[in-house]
């Protein structure tokens, strides 16, 4: 069990209810393929999101649906 961690809305301890081992791979390519193809699809957004936030945007856009 872990020790209590304060969040914003109360204190949470937590425990794991199973413990397995990961296993071995000849080769973990895959993983890092997915994992750069993720990164190269989210960079706009995250970009653009951190842009708008810089500069004090807000996107009132859902409200005119």
């Amino acid at each position: 069990m872990s020790s209590p961690i304060v969040g914003s809305h109360g204190v949470w301890v937590i425990a794991p209810q199973k413990v397995s081992d990961a296993g071995s791979k000849e080769s973990y390519l895959d993983e890092q393929s997915t994992l750069a193809s993720r990164a190269r699809t989210n960079f706009p957004f995250t970009v653009l999101n951190t842009m708008q936030k810089a500069a004090g945007i807000e996107d009132n856009r859902r409200q005119f649906n």
